[in-house]
């Protein structure tokens, strides 16, 4: 999904929000292949690679170079779908201590935001909100099997498993 927001001056900035497949099952290349990045980084890779070449045709039909790329990509910052990016001139917004998930105790990014190198020399500042890694399961809002009275709809917290 992309969408241009139209700005003053030439600052248009097209914004692309991205789900890639999860890290927890493949088969064939998609299979775990034991080096770290999980299920299905095959796929992964092969996605950010449509969608940096898609972002390359200007898909809202406004060209600029001010482009954000944000959401799931389910690979940590080493792996091969976020070097895509990096590779196609892409930087994170995020820094080496900020986290989206929290996985056996430790934490990691797996939800990230990129930036064209033109947006990244605009930017002054970006922060990380961790608004479902710090909520404990029980908050989740998949109730099977919990009290449905501890999750409040009403809260931007658990309205995703990370």
């Amino acid at each position: 999904l992309a969408v241009t927001l139209r700005g003053p001056e030439d600052y248009d900035l097209t914004l692309c929000i991205v789900d890639l497949k999860s890290r927890a099952s493949g088969s064939g290349d998609n299979a775990d292949q034991g080096d770290g990045q999980g299920a299905s980084s095959h796929m992964r890779t092969e996605g950010a690679r449509a969608i940096v070449e898609w972002l390359a045709t200007n898909p809202t039909g406004v060209e600029t170079n001010l482009v954000l790329v944000g959401g799931t990509f389910n690979a940590y910052r080493k792996e091969d779908p976020i070097q895509t990016f990096i590779d196609a001139n892409y930087l994170s917004l995020h820094d080496s201590s900020d986290y989206s998930v929290i996985v056996d105790a430790q934490l990691g990014l797996i939800d990230n935001s990129l930036a064209s190198l033109t947006l990244y020399d605009c930017l002054e500042s970006s922060t990380n909100w961790q608004v479902n890694a710090d909520e404990p399961d029980a908050a989740d809002y998949n109730l099977e099997g919990r009290d449905p009275t501890i999750f409040d709809p009403t809260t931007p917290f658990r309205f995703s498993d990370h």
